[in-house]
């Protein structure tokens, strides 16, 4: 449910440059084995949703974090995974909140993409958690959104604790032109590391299917951060306290 507490305040979305930078698992946010349920009533929407195993193909759902497939003999409780939404749209605002735990297993660890080692999430015990509370507004052709994003990571030697904060603001020139940005902002004390991330992006819409954009981001990082303005990847993160900037330009066709 974290993905969709995240829709209507987070502006961006799930861009290359957007909050998936500072926590993968965002735009990466589903589960496998899993049963889910909403039910909306004049604008009100609840939803829960419950894995049975988070990771049952092995494949990995949320880079840099290994795999976590069920529950073996002892450990009913192994790979876990559920998560529950409440929220509020109007037709010029909204708010949400939402609540996901993850449970530890075999394989799997839990990465706060800074950096650092991932922490190793080897018993059931263990728990990852993510809350969010987030809000947005529009007047006519403009919206503002906002919010807050607390991760913890609990196991039987390491808690550790961030916090990440985001606005954004989207706006409609013409039907065919929207220009959006966000600013995200990362505190991670526990491991001493921070990072502040803006990015503009404008898309024109060719048709109804097709659309041009361009976008650029730069990432700030804290003395002791390696934050990644596109989420990392093989020779793509910058050493420790190094800015780096992110470019695209692209073409988008929904078939």
């Amino acid at each position: 449910m974290t993905y969709y507490a995240l829709l209507g305040s987070d502006v961006l979305g799930p861009d290359i440059y957007g909050m998936g930078s500072f926590d993968a698992y965002i735009p990466n946010a589903r589960t496998d084995n899993s049963i889910a349920y909403q039910v909306g009533w004049q604008g009100l929407s609840f939803g829960v949703a419950y894995s049975f195993g988070r990771d049952s193909g092995g494949t990995g759902n949320s880079p840099g974090q290994g795999t976590c497939a069920g529950q073996v003999p002892g450990q009913s409780m192994q790979c876990r995974d559920w998560s529950v939404m409440l929220k509020y749209d109007a037709s010029n605002f909204g708010v949400a909140a939402s609540y996901e735990e993850q449970r530890g297993g075999t394989n799997a660890a839990a990465n706060f993409f800074d950096g650092l080692a991932p922490t190793a999430l080897t018993s059931s015990s263990d728990k990852d958690t993510r809350t969010t509370l987030g809000a947005y507004y529009k007047y006519g052709a403009l919206k503002v959104g906002g919010g807050w994003l607390g991760r913890t990571v609990s196991t039987a030697s390491v808690n550790t604790h961030s916090n990440l904060f985001y606005l954004g603001a989207a706006y409609n020139f013409t039907p065919a032109w929207l220009v959006d940005g966000e600013v995200y902002r990362i505190v991670n004390s526990d491991h001493d590391t921070r990072g502040t991330m803006t990015t503009l992006r404008a898309t024109y819409s060719l048709s109804v299917r097709t659309a041009v954009y361009a976008q650029g981001a730069y990432l700030f990082n804290s003395a002791k951060a390696a934050y990644s303005v596109s989420g990392g990847g093989g020779g793509t993160t910058p050493p420790a306290g190094v800015g780096q900037t992110g470019v695209m330009l692209g073409m988008r066709h929904t078939f």
